[in-house]
């Protein structure tokens, strides 16, 4: 069948533009094909995820990250919709026009004659040129491409993907220490971060931040080995949940006279990569790692000038490291004192003063964090690195925001968001629209809020997330409360939690928890209030946040007053 300037052969499982070849996964193949079979009419998600992955269970996310592939090999999008309709709580409808394949040539031939050559028409309404290019020359350009693909040292990358800022979404997995050596527990946490740093000053990788991937390792109880079912089925939730490419796992072991690292690299579609090495300084080894991954993934050696991103020492190395590892555990105002200890004997460094400052901020050191975050800014700008510039300005903006100053805020995110999109930091940029809805929320500016909260989606999609952030559905619960739509709230609550308990961030699903009990108690639905409100008291107690305990029971005072129960209203308040 064609559609517009494409054919898709189900004999030769085959997708075509203008007779070249669209390389696509088999699974997104079967989607497509499946969606143009059935055209008539909406197929549900139930139906699609049973023809597509029959005897398997998966979740929707698979179903988006494969939906979002079909659209980006026939040139459409969410935005769009010109060739794919989403039809919201159901499923999904192929709604371009096909004919069969005599009927499409004659309709691209006359279309030759009215349009301009090389410019694409819209796929959905007309169709291009469709002229077949010889069997024998087609046999040529595959030889020259296998040809071509065995000069590459990475065999199984492109050179699109490198050319695509966001093709190449690498996530790095918490270290598995077994070194028995308590001196190095800081190498869990700290090593990731310090590898991800590095591979995030690489232009072609955008990777997946230590929060978000510690989440779901700590759900999964990851421990290892890095192959094998355990490891491919968290490779697979990350690809699922955070649109991954890649995924970096490593183990540190003992070794005679010094230390062992073991790396392995997890690829879609592509056999997994391993390697070790050996020295005496973890650091070293991570960055060995690094190294690694370079020459697989981009099929070149790191470059000096990339190579020293905190230090060339591996002592000053090792105190970010370790820095970065309590500032993941929530305990900055330790993390400040190794912080401290690197921008003493390297000034210059953009990673640990930027980490500093964010610590700063979130101890409330507001004097000590604003001109630390101006000076960084000014730095980086002149430098003109805009993906450093864009963050030193959104957390700038956010310190501004909750120190009510409204309008530095608005122009300082203003600001940040547009050096992320001009460094292609669409996740930076998503959070940096996020921060703004905040800030028009804040001023009860509705229509602005929802409005950057749709942008933000729509950078979030762009950086290769397949999953949102649940943050995203907390504040359409929260626009949603703001202007009494309760029941909008309630769906928007239940999304949030859902996709918390899934990624295993327990803090934020206790604190949905919390806010869905308030939004019950609204709703005069007292009893179902203080079941939610004890739900989230049991998450807050298990990972022990003594101040989110005492809000949830200060929760629970209130909802006993409001039914009356004084006695109980009363004890709940002395335990808040």
């Amino acid at each position: 069948m064609r559609f517009g300037s494409f054919e898709i052969n189900q004999d030769r499982r085959e997708l075509t533009r203008n007779g070249e070849v669209v390389e696509l996964q088999s699974r997104v193949f079967d989607l497509l094909s499946y969606l143009v079979a059935h055209r008539d009419r909406v197929v549900s998600k139930d139906e699609l995820m049973s023809a597509v992955w029959p005897g398997r269970v998966v979740g929707e996310a698979a179903l988006a990250r494969a939906i979002m592939k079909a659209r980006k090999a026939v040139g459409d999008d969410a935005n769009q919709q010109a060739i794919i309709r989403t039809v919201h709580g159901h499923g999904y409808h192929f709604i371009a026009e096909c004919s069969a394949p005599q009927e499409s040539v004659d309709a691209a031939t006359a279309a030759t004659s009215k349009s301009p050559p090389g410019i694409d028409s819209q796929v959905s309404s007309q169709a291009a040129d469709t002229r077949t290019v010889p069997v024998w020359l087609m046999g040529v350009a595959l030889l020259l491409g296998a040809v071509a693909l065995l000069a590459i040292i990475a065999p199984w990358r492109s050179d699109s993907t490198v050319d695509d800022p966001n093709a190449l979404r690498m996530a790095v997995l918490p270290v598995i220490d077994r070194s028995g050596d308590p001196e190095l527990a800081w190498s869990r946490l700290g090593l990731m971060s310090f590898v991800r740093a590095q591979l995030n000053e690489a232009p072609e990788f955008q990777t997946v931040r230590d929060s978000d991937v510690l989440a779901l390792a700590d759900q999964q109880n990851w421990e290892g080995p890095l192959t094998g079912e355990a490891a491919d089925a968290l490779f697979e939730q990350l690809v699922q949940i955070q649109g991954v490419s890649h995924a970096l796992l490593l183990e540190l072991e003992s070794e005679v006279g010094g230390l062992r690292m073991n790396w392995a690299l997890h690829a879609s579609n592509q056999p997994t990569q391993r390697g070790t090495m050996v020295g005496t300084e973890a650091t070293q080894l991570a960055n060995g790692a690094v190294q690694a991954v370079y020459g697989d993934v981009l099929g070149r050696s790191k470059l000096a000038t990339e190579a020293a991103v905190i230090s060339s020492d591996s002592f000053l190395n090792e105190a970010f490291s370790r820095g970065m590892a309590l500032s993941l555990q929530g305990r900055c105002d330790e993390a400040t004192r190794y912080f401290g200890v690197v921008i003493d004997r390297e000034p210059v460094a953009f990673a640990p003063r930027m980490e500093l400052a964010s610590c700063l901020r979130i101890l409330g050191r507001i004097d000590e964090a604003e001109p630390l975050l101006l000076t960084l800014a000014e730095e980086q700008r002149n430098l003109q690195q805009d993906e450093n510039l864009a963050r030193a300005l959104m957390t700038l903006g956010v310190l501004y925001n909750r120190t009510g100053r409204l309008d530095e805020a608005d122009a300082t995110l203003s600001e940040a968001l547009t050096f992320a999109e001009a460094a292609n930091a669409w996740e930076l940029a998503g959070r940096i629209l996020h921060n703004q809805s905040i800030l028009a929320e804040d001023r009860s500016y509705w229509a602005e809020s929802e409005a950057l909260l749709d942008r933000a989606v729509l950078a979030y999609r762009r950086s290769g997330r397949e999953l949102l952030p649940g943050q995203v559905a907390a504040h359409r619960a929260n626009l949603a409360m703001g202007q009494g739509r309760l029941i909008e709230a309630n769906q928007h609550l239940e999304e949030a939690i859902a996709t918390f308990r899934l990624i295993g961030d327990r803090r934020n699903e206790a604190m949905m928890l919390n806010n869905w009990g308030f939004l019950r108690r609204q709703q005069g639905q007292l009893d179902e209030a203080e079941v939610l409100h004890q739900q989230s008291l049991a998450i807050r107690e298990e990972i022990g946040d003594r101040v989110g305990v005492g809000r949830i029971y200060g929760m629970l005072a209130a909802v006993r007053s409001a039914r009356g129960d004084y006695e109980g209203a009363r004890e709940a308040s002395e335990q808040a």
